[in-house]
């Protein structure tokens, strides 16, 4: 009995040492859970101190310091990149939108970065570096705790057409034309059929972002407000191991003419460029507000495919 009662005593400890260390690991699991930081969470950290890493292309990796004073939307400082083969003091300046960070030093290097936080007020700046060596970097600094009803993020109002509204689209200079109907939507995502085949995007600015084919970060593209000057986001596309960075921005209101009528737009800048290669394209985007949809479309990049395209009709 004594050997039983010895026995099950064991089996109890370890039950319990089990439970402890599972509920440890959860713990750490809650706490290093990242979110999108709000607006006001941004606002209370980027100026400070920011302590990290770049890691470039070829995996070494490069202890940093950003030390940052925002002035509005505006950043200025200084990094200190001890190991750096270039400036290891370079200045830096930059912008700030919501939660997107872009900074430029001194010694030619821009940083693509965005604000995340865990529930224990640790804050972080991850995303892309180029210049003269690329890669990615992350940088942290512990800030104030927000309580969830103060810092949630609230999604814009999206103007997209109706399901079955439909339109015929043409290619300036040639006699290409396209049927369109719209489908159903989900947040920025969109689908529609050009000349009875199935198309849809994730992204309503971006008709490359086929969910079939890339990957984007949509929490991101769904805080896209297309009706307000100088809104502006940037996210990475990726596709069978690659990637290209897109940066969208209300650039203007305006009035424009086209074949099917006059109608006042947001134009909409879309900047890409691959992470792998040297190309880069621009578009401009024409949304309409009244007709819920993008009403025309320049592109240009840096291989000379230029096109434009344009609502002939609308109904």
């Amino acid at each position: 009995m004594h050997l039983i009662k010895k026995i099950n005593f064991i089996i109890l400890i370890n039950i319990y040492i089990n439970v402890m260390v599972l509920f440890f690991f959860m713990g750490i699991a809650q706490a290093e859970t990242f979110r999108v930081a709000s607006e006001n969470e941004v606002k209370a950290v980027l100026q400070g101190e920011w302590s990290g890493d770049f890691i470039n292309s070829s995996g070494d990796q490069f202890p940093m310091t950003f030390k940052t004073k925002v002035v509005g939307n505006e950043i200025y400082g200084n990094a200190y990149i001890p190991d750096s083969s270039f400036n290891t003091m370079p200045s830096l300046s930059g912008t700030v939108n919501i939660n997107k960070v872009v900074i430029s030093t001194q010694s030619g290097f821009e940083y693509e970065l965005e604000m995340t936080t865990n529930e224990t007020g640790l804050y972080r700046l991850s995303g892309y570096v180029t210049g003269p060596n690329y890669g990615e970097a992350v940088l942290e600094r512990r800030g104030k705790v927000f309580n969830a009803s103060s810092s949630k993020t609230q999604t814009p109002k999206i103007l997209i057409a109706a399901p079955g509204t439909k339109m015929v689209w043409g290619e300036l200079g040639t006699d290409n034309t396209s049927n369109v109907v719209v489908g159903q939507s989900k947040g920025q995502g969109i689908s529609w059929t050009s000349n009875g085949k199935e198309r849809a995007a994730m992204f309503r600015f971006c008709w490359a972002c086929n969910p079939r084919f890339y990957e984007i970060d949509t929490k991101i593209t769904d805080q896209f407000v297309a009706t307000t000057i100088g809104s502006t986001i940037s996210y990475e596309r990726m596709k069978n191991g690659n990637s290209w960075m897109d940066t969208v921005t209300v650039l203007e209101k305006k009035n424009i003419t086209i074949p099917a009528g006059s109608f006042d737009v947001y134009v909409i800048e879309i900047k890409s460029k691959s992470m792998s290669t040297f190309w880069t394209g621009r578009q401009l985007v024409y949304f309409s507000p009244d007709i819920k949809w993008n009403i025309k479309v320049e592109s240009t990049d840096s291989e000379n495919n230029n096109w434009t395209w344009q609502v002939l009709s609308v109904e």
